[in-house]
């Protein structure tokens, strides 16, 4: 049988070497994990930035709301002055009458008509 002396040695020499193994084994463990969590994070953070619900698609819709809500202004104010000019060729007989001379060059009985020529900012 192996004196107690030998059984002491090898035991200490054995958890010696454990030592030594599982201290390297630590520090790579350690950084793998590093460095599965550094990919990840930027993973995260470039899904978050460029991903389909991410800051730029945001900041791109917020834009083009914009742009809608200026052409949706635009669009009742066209409305408007649709909405009055109908109103005007309903109920007013004499803007009936002032369209008709503008854009025709139409004239009453015994009128005579001069035209100027046209400015710089009136051609089209």
């Amino acid at each position: 049988m192996a004196s107690p002396r030998f059984v002491a040695d090898f035991r200490a020499r054995l958890s010696a070497i454990w030592r030594r193994r599982s201290a390297p084994r630590r520090g790579r463990s350690r950084g793998a994990l590093l460095a599965i969590g550094g990919v990840f994070l930027t993973a995260m953070i470039l899904m978050t930035l460029l991903g389909e619900q991410g800051l730029i698609a945001y900041l791109r819709m917020q834009r083009e709301a914009e742009q809608l809500r200026t052409e949706v202004r635009e669009l009742e104010a066209r409305q408007r002055e649709l909405t009055w000019q109908v109103r005007a060729l309903r109920e007013e007989p004499g803007y009936v009458e002032l369209l008709a001379r503008q854009k025709l060059g139409l004239a009453k009985p015994g009128e005579t008509i001069i035209q100027l020529p046209l400015t710089d900012e009136e051609r089209p």
